[in-house]
């Protein structure tokens, strides 16, 4: 007798919120088209095809794979394909303003008329709307009166904001702030250049006193 043959097995659909893949080139049981080379992907909250499933895994749930296109193709790419972001609050823009950090603290100056230069180059925190980290180089520069920055406490202090969700225009604003508050200086810079984002570089300046406020000054 001859060997019986097993059953073929009928093809099934994904599991309910998971991604559905189909050949390259071709379109999957629902619809969708393959893109970029690679296997579509397509979930609930955004509907539309996006990124390279054989990057992701197969049959991941909506959250986790969610997660990982975000991580893959950073925030702009996800809001292009559909899913819509909150609407910036009054509690972004005021995000890690005021929050408490380590304290900044000082030690007696013994000279006059001279200026401290200190570079941070790894600054970096967390942009309060996307969740997305920021990274920069810091550079705070001075000329003390009575007091210094004691570096150990600085260094801690900007360490910091490596957990703080705050926009890094005014991480620039608040840190000059708390400089000025700690030292009491003849004058303070703090200057931020930050890396790409969305193909932009940003450097924000911040200065105390002000210009206007030292031309107005001077006139007197």
């Amino acid at each position: 007798m001859g060997k019986k043959q097993a059953p073929k097995r009928k093809a099934t659909g994904a599991k309910p919120g998971c991604a559905r893949f189909a050949a390259p080139g071709k379109n999957s049981a629902d619809g969708q088209q393959v893109i970029n080379g690679g296997m579509a992907i397509r979930t609930p909250e955004s509907g539309a095809a996006t990124g390279r499933a054989s990057e992701f895994g197969a049959d991941l749930n909506a959250p986790v794979l969610m997660e990982r296109v975000r991580a893959y193709a950073g925030h702009d790419t996800i809001k292009s394909q559909g899913v819509n972001m909150p609407d910036y609050t009054a509690e972004h823009a005021r995000a890690g303003i005021d929050a408490k950090l380590p304290a900044l603290e000082t030690w007696p100056n013994q000279f006059l008329r001279y200026v401290i230069t200190t570079r941070f180059p790894e600054y970096s925190s967390v942009c309060p709307k996307t969740g997305m980290p920021d990274y920069g180089t810091l550079t705070i520069q001075y000329m003390p009166k009575r007091e210094c920055l004691e570096l150990k406490a600085l260094k801690m202090y900007l360490l910091a904001y490596r957990n703080l969700g705050i926009f890094y225009e005014n991480a620039v604003n608040r840190i000059l702030r708390d400089v000025v508050a700690a030292v009491h200086p003849e004058w303070c810079v703090v200057r931020g250049e930050f890396t790409p984002r969305g193909g932009l570089t940003t450097t924000v300046f911040a200065r105390w006193p002000a210009l206007k406020d030292t031309l107005r000054s001077s006139k007197r």
